[in-house]
């Protein structure tokens, strides 16, 4: 039997749709690329160009209402533009594969998941860092146990990147919460379990970008597991930091970036020496309390190769085939509030300083 091909259409031409969204639907043959849209006629000569796109259109509500037999949009517009175009998709009988974060706020958000439900459609966001290579080695390490109980995890993105695009204004949903933090937030919630994240602290800092967005964030999560989240987004660093520390009561993993490998350094349970607490309060040779080396072990895994055609597996599966989404909604949704109470807390941070 042979596959169906999904018809879709792709609304802006930026960065993410030029480096990824459109070279993957170029090659695929589950998917058939109808047209694209984009305000700057020079970009969409370029795809006509490099992609062989059939038509192309300035204007994506004018593609949505004149591509009749599109089956998918992919958006990968400035957030600003989430919310009417997703909801003009939906009401046109139109799917919606939409870059993160999925709305500029959370009131936007709630207005495409209700449009998404009123005219039974369906409804994803892109989410690659599900698929990276140390999401799913992390993955591994946690199955094998061999930090026991993980209590806490740290996941850090430090640079030093002056931006003046439009991700530097607050006004067009730009800021590193709403950027990065969509990634690793969701990150989180996917390697953690669940959605029972909550917010325990946050600050957002505009330090050396041009705008009012912040460049700089810091959020706290805890969910009802007792793992503490801490996301730390740096764009004003000038040394760049460990990308990923997970710890755990009996050993700690650690990211190397360099050679391409999770590290860790774990005890095994059956070799924990018995640990007896003092009952005098006057210290034993009046010394801080010390063991003897812990048998310590140490192993690497290795990285494996990054596929970026997975996502797309996932979403043909989800799009064309009925199957459960990759990223559900329901979590989407999440994101979206724990973004929007990240903002409050910050806001009122400011308002008492």
């Amino acid at each position: 039997m042979e596959k169906k091909r999904l018809k879709v259409i792709v609304a802006g031409l930026g960065r993410i749709s030029w480096g990824y969204h459109l070279p993957q639907l170029a090659e695929r043959s589950d998917f058939e690329l109808l047209a694209v849209a984009d305000p700057m006629a020079d970009r969409c000569r370029e795809a006509v160009e490099k992609f062989k796109v059939p038509r192309t259109y300035a204007d994506c509500e004018e593609m949505i209402a004149r591509e009749k037999d599109a089956d998918l949009l992919v958006l990968t517009s400035p957030t600003c533009f989430h919310a009417d175009q997703a909801v003009y998709a939906l009401e046109h009988g139109v799917d919606v594969f939409c870059e993160k974060p999925l709305a500029g706020n959370l009131a936007e958000a709630e207005r495409m998941v209700e449009a998404m439900h009123r005219n039974n459609r369906r409804m994803m966001v892109f989410q690659p860092h599900r698929v990276r290579p140390e999401t799913e080695t992390l993955l591994e390490i946690l199955r094998s146990g061999l930090l026991g109980r993980v209590f806490m995890a740290r996941r850090v993105c430090s640079n030093f990147s002056r931006r003046n695009d439009w991700q530097a204004r607050l006004e067009l949903g730009g800021g590193m919460l709403n950027n990065y933090g969509s990634h690793y937030i969701d990150q989180f919630m996917y390697v953690f379990g669940g959605e029972d994240f909550r917010v325990s602290g946050c600050e957002l800092r505009r330090m050396v970008s041009a705008g009012d967005a912040d460049d700089v964030a810091r959020i706290l999560l805890v969910n009802d597991a007792g793992i503490i989240g801490d996301i730390d987004i740096n764009m004003a660093s000038a040394i760049p930091e460990t990308a990923w520390t997970v710890y755990g009561d009996r050993g700690m993993a650690r990211l190397d970036t360099v050679k391409q490998c999770w590290e860790v350094r774990y005890l095994k349970e059956d070799e924990i020496p018995d640990l007896s607490l003092q009952q005098s309060m006057a210290a034993a040779g009046r010394s801080y309390a010390s063991e003897a080396a812990l048998p310590w072990h140490e192993r690497e895994f290795a990285l494996g190769e990054y596929r970026p055609g997975l996502y797309y597996d996932y979403a043909y599966a989800y799009f064309a085939q009925g199957a459960a989404p990759f990223a559900p909604i329901e979590t989407t949704m999440k994101l979206m509030r724990i973004n929007a109470e990240c903002r409050r807390i910050a806001e009122s941070h400011r308002e008492m300083a």
